[in-house]
């Protein structure tokens, strides 16, 4: 009885190293595939000429900004929104830059207190200054495009 016992461990123990070597080749497999994935819908997304996640997160949050700036509306987000003012006369004191709320969390720094003025001021002047919101929108992607997808 003790010896029938011991060949069925190995049998399990077998078992289990062929499901987990499957389970390993499907992780694999799945992983290739996925990469592949991604490489297809980045060439997609290259030809259609749409921003990845991250930058169309900041391209709406922008225009959310521009829109506050120009039109002070909605007040409760232009009530987010404080405009620089140095304490001395220097150049920048014209180029409407938004003052950064210091925040001590990682978590503090999305806000949108926090993350509008640090995008609105990552920006040329240039586009911040726009005339309108199509053309404020349309250099700005133009600009998010070129970051984005840079010629190597």
């Amino acid at each position: 009885m003790n010896e029938r016992s011991v060949p069925q461990k190995v049998e399990f123990s077998d078992n289990e190293t062929s499901h987990k070597t499957q389970l390993g080749l499907y992780l694999f497999l799945h992983t290739r595939r996925r990469r592949n994935v991604l490489r297809a819908a980045d060439s997609i997304g290259n030809q259609l000429h749409w921003l990845p996640i991250e930058w169309r997160v900041k391209f709406k949050i922008a225009c959310i900004t521009y829109k506050t700036i120009s039109t002070n509306e909605p007040a409760y987000l232009h009530s987010l929104l404080k405009h620089y003012v140095p304490s001395r006369s220097l150049r920048s004191s014209d180029s409407n830059l938004l003052s950064v709320p210091r925040v001590r969390t990682c978590f503090g720094s999305r806000s949108f207190a926090v993350a509008t003025p640090t995008i609105w001021n990552a920006l040329p002047l240039d586009i911040g200054n726009s005339p309108s919101i199509c053309c404020f929108c349309r250099h700005l992607k133009t600009f998010f495009y070129k970051l984005t997808f840079r010629p190597s």
